[in-house]
């Protein structure tokens, strides 16, 4: 974020501001894609700034992955941790608290079931009145086109 608020105040012939969205991937996405469909409105800056802020404190982000193998090289868990996921199967279904901090929001035993969890965590958001959910993936196509033929 530094590096963005550092160029956003060397160009000066543009008025800017800088909205961290503490998401990755879609979160964003959709945060950025909305900001710009209002400015297309011609909704007043401050205001598509302030619903953008909003959207990012009623977004949440769910994701999981095939192995732990690179939250342990990145630090987000330890060895012993990353040794016992993968010898269990363990699955941790992995969301993003209000600081952008990771954290597993439950875990499960084996790919498909964290992919079945992850769908029904999807389902319990629209219940509830989500607007809006997108499927990602990082080398998982299949399993993504299901998951989205599901909804």
């Amino acid at each position: 974020m530094n590096v963005v608020r550092a160029a956003a105040e060397e160009v000066t012939s543009l008025r800017t501001t800088v909205l961290d969205s503490l998401f990755l991937s879609m979160g964003l996405g959709q945060v950025v894609e909305q900001a710009a469909q209002w400015l297309k409105e011609r909704a007043p800056l401050g205001d598509v700034v302030s619903r953008a802020r909003e959207m990012v404190a009623q977004s949440k982000t769910y994701f999981v992955l095939r192995t732990v193998e690179y939250l342990r090289r990145g630090g987000r868990i330890g060895a012993v941790s990353a040794a016992l996921a993968g010898t269990l199967d363990l699955k941790p279904i992995i969301s993003i608290d209000e600081h952008g901090k990771y954290f597993s929001y439950r875990r499960v035993r084996g790919r498909n079931q964290s992919l079945r969890e992850l769908f029904e965590i999807a389902r319990e958001g629209v219940a509830a009145g989500a607007n809006r959910v997108a499927v990602m993936h990082g080398g998982a196509d299949e399993e993504a086109r299901a998951c989205a033929r599901a909804s």
